[in-house]
This record gives C-alpha cells, structure tokens and sequence, in this order.
C-alpha cells in the first residue's frame, strides 16, 4: 500500500513553531497581568495646609470732630479720605496677633464749645465738649481732632481721642502714619496694654515705633475676645 506523501515546507516549520510559542508567551503574560495587578504611582497629595489662626476683628466707630468756636480742633477736609489707608496701616500695627478693626462707621460731631472758651482748648476741655453719648455697643470708638495739645487720650474704657495732626519722633522701622500710630497705641491701650520704654515699641510715648511682642500679643487677643463677649452678654 503506497502512502500518501505529505509536503512540509521546511522553511514554514520554524515560523509556525516561532508563532506558536509568540502567543503563548503572550496569552501567559496577559493572565499573570490580570492576576497581579500592580497599582501605578499616582501624584503625591497636595501639602496639608494649616488651618489659619481665628482672626478676632473688632467693630471701630470713627467720629470726626469739628468746632466752629475751636477751628484748631477740626479735622480736616481730607481726613475722611485718608481713613482706608490709615486703617490698613492700624491693621499692619496688629497683624501678628490676628487682630483685625473694621470700620463700623464714620460720623461727625460738632463739639459743644462754651462761650468765652480759648481759641485753642486743651485736651480736657475738649473732652468736656464731646456731646454726651452711650459706650460703643459694639467694639471701640476713636474721635479724631485736628490739633490738640496731646497726641492722644482715652475717653472712658472704650474710647479714644486722637489728634489727626499728631507729632511723633521717628524710630527706625517705624509708622510712617502718625495718626494711624497713635490710634494703634490708643486702642493698645484700650486693649490692656501698657506704656514701655522700648522706643520701637507700639505702647512707647511719643516715637513712631509699631512693634509688639509675644507677651503684648497674647493680652490683646485675650481682651478683644473679653470685649466682644461682653459687649454682647450686655447687649440690648
């Protein structure tokens, strides 16, 4: 019985062969993936940012002084425009503390000058002549004269006055504001703070000095929270 010759290329042998195998490496590899999937590095997380320290802002009234009988102690035409600017720098005083004022309104007040009285009154009298009106409900309030014979002074435990032509000796690094100086001072003062011989010093007499220390920080935030709750456990 003849068998039937069956043709085999010799060249086709070893490519089928190579091919057979190709895909059996690769139908491997391709359930070894699905079996060990290996998680690829994603990006980093974002840095945690810290969550910022409360900021305590405390409502401050402005009241702006005139006088007909004292033309000394009248503010001046441009004092309500340059009341931004001497806020920010009022801020900048307390920013390490995180304490804030926020204007809480401008009014003015005509002051009550008695007949016969100097041209140029001093402090006291011109304390005198404030029309008599309630604390601040809420927050502190500074009145701002145009030249007094002080560069500033408290009024009762809540308020202020301060001349808008004050005059201080310049410190190195130091307000370059005057009026917003003495303000910073005047409400420091307001806030517990004392006065100290450190010329650079916010709570220093008479310098342009606007810094405080950790100590001063710590009794200005205290005091603030203790004004902000009072005021509103007192409130109407």
């Amino acid at each position: 019985m003849t068998r039937p010759r069956v043709w085999r290329s010799a060249a086709l042998l070893p490519s089928l062969c190579f091919s057979c195998l190709l895909s059996a490496l690769l139908a491997a590899a391709s359930a070894c993936a699905d079996r060990h999937v290996v998680a690829q590095p994603g990006p980093p997380p974002p840095p945690s940012v810290a969550a910022p320290e409360d900021v305590i802002i405390v409502p401050l009234e402005v009241v702006a002084l005139r006088s007909e009988a004292w033309p000394t102690t009248s503010v001046s035409a441009t004092f309500e425009a340059g009341l931004p600017r001497l806020l920010d720098d009022l801020n900048a005083m307390f920013e390490a503390g995180h304490v804030r004022f926020a204007l809480a309104g401008v009014t003015q007040t005509v002051l009550i000058a008695h007949d016969g009285g100097p041209m140029k009154p001093t402090v006291a009298q011109v304390i005198e002549a404030l029309p008599p009106v309630a604390a601040p409900r809420n927050g502190l309030r500074v009145y701002f004269a145009g030249g007094l014979d002080v560069n500033g002074v408290a009024v009762g435990t809540r308020a202020a006055l301060v001349a808008e032509r004050a005059q201080l000796r310049r410190v190195h690094g130091g307000s370059e504001d005057p009026p917003a100086r003495v303000t910073g001072h005047m409400v420091g003062g307001l806030l517990g703070l004392e006065a100290v011989g450190q010329e650079a010093n916010l709570m220093a007499l008479g310098t342009s000095g606007a810094d405080l220390d950790a100590g001063q920080i710590e009794t200005v935030r205290a005091r603030a929270r203790r004004l902000l709750v009072e005021q509103r456990l007192t409130a109407p």
